[in-house]
């Protein structure tokens, strides 16, 4: 007897090339379909990831499935967002819905509770600094619409322990219901990604840094542009290059510190790069200057890459993967002497560091290659429909 493929409908707001988009895809790509039929609904169907989604995934969103209103109110967006979600799930069938980012779980909160549909939600990032940030307006309201839809989730999944524990205590949860599920990378593409070297027909003798996120305050690219500033005028490291990828909302700024920090000519902002692996593999270190993270893609990617690494130990996400510091160097958050410092470190005794790396790849395809967070969640669904 041919057992019955478990529907679930993935969701996100959009498609842009973030991390939480990227692993969701990544979910979409390699759901086993054996065993799962997977469905895909957005808020907003746009982004450069949309041509990545899988031939035989159902794509939904609530903009293509609904008109504009003439008239608006407050809460009434929310509300027809919550309605369209739940028509979608009875229309589909769904076992099983996965969200992730809070805008879209107070959306699938109320909708799979109407519809009687099981769900996972995802925290992405620690809620004690981002809840406040982007929640916009009504924040008491969507603190207690989050709350609400976190305790009524089959499972909230966090992908880090340290997201994890700010979560149970910022949503007030049993810690129980939180489970790690760590971000996955997909270490194929990686190693695919590893034919072209960005800095052919530069100067060989330049010592490359590598960074890679949106230009945005978290991601802390002004400590990072502040230390190299260190690094060149008070060590005389002319030979240094950052090399910043991404694109947002500071790069104007971000320029300018460049200026007025006289470093215009060792930083070099490259925009949004689809393969950030080439970068990292062919710079000399990687550097994640984040003020905060949930679990950083981009330090998993660079580790895989066998490249050294230094990393604010920021919360949270940068001491799990680096165990300790076992594989990279981890310095105090926001303290730009330390991380001038580290980078010293990386470039005078670049040799040593660069023999920690094989051991670095080795921890992240044991505990962080996709096959192995796909695999947790598949589980995580199987036994959440088996009780439903």
């Amino acid at each position: 007897m041919t057992q019955k493929k478990l529907r679930v409908a993935l969701s996100i707001g959009s498609l842009y090339g973030g991390g939480s988009e990227r692993q969701l895809v990544q979910i979409l790509q390699h759901l086993d379909r054996d065993r799962f039929e997977p469905f895909l609904y957005l808020v907003y169907k746009k982004g450069e990831l949309l041509d990545q989604v899988p031939d035989d995934v159902p794509v939904a969103s609530f903009d293509t499935r609904t008109s504009e209103p003439k008239l608006y109110w407050p809460g009434r967006m929310h509300s027809r967002r919550v309605g369209d979600f739940g028509r979608f799930l009875k229309e589909n069938r769904i076992d099983i819905a996965y969200d992730r980012t809070f805008h879209m779980t107070m959306i699938t909160g109320q909708a799979t509770e109407t519809a009687g549909v099981p769900r996972v939600s995802t925290i992405v990032t620690d809620p004690h600094r981002d809840f406040h940030q982007i929640a916009g307006r009504f924040q008491k309201f969507k603190w207690r619409l989050l709350r609400s839809a976190y305790m009524t989730a089959d499972r909230v999944v966090s992908v880090s322990d340290g997201v994890g524990e700010a979560s149970a205590r910022f949503y007030e949860l049993p810690r129980e219901k939180v489970q790690t599920i760590y971000n996955s990378l997909d270490l194929s593409r990686v190693d695919a990604a590893g034919g072209t070297n960005p800095f052919t027909g530069g100067d060989e003798k330049m010592f490359r840094i590598a960074a890679a996120g949106r230009l945005h305050h978290q991601k802390g690219f002004d400590l990072l542009v502040k230390a190299t500033a260190k690094l060149v005028h008070e060590r005389g490291l002319n030979h240094l290059r950052v090399h910043i990828l991404g694109d947002g909302p500071e790069e104007s700024a971000l320029r300018q510190l460049a200026q007025t920090e006289n470093v215009a000519a060792n930083v070099s902002f490259e925009g949004y790069q689809t393969s950030a692996a080439d970068w990292f593999r062919n710079a000399q270190v990687f550097c994640l200057s984040s003020r905060y993270e949930g679990m950083p893609n981009a330090l998993m990617e660079a580790m895989a890459c066998r490249v050294p690494v230094v990393s604010f130990d920021c919360p949270s996400g940068p001491r799990e993967v680096l165990r300790e510091g076992a594989f990279g160097a981890l310095v105090p958050t926001e303290d730009v002497n330390a991380l001038a410092a580290a980078i010293g470190g990386v470039h005078d005794h670049y040799e040593p560091m660069k023999g920690r790396t094989d051991k670095a790849r080795q921890f992240i395809e044991d505990n962080f290659a996709l096959p192995k967070g796909v695999r947790k969640l598949e589980e995580l669904f199987e036994s959440i429909v088996e009780r439903s």
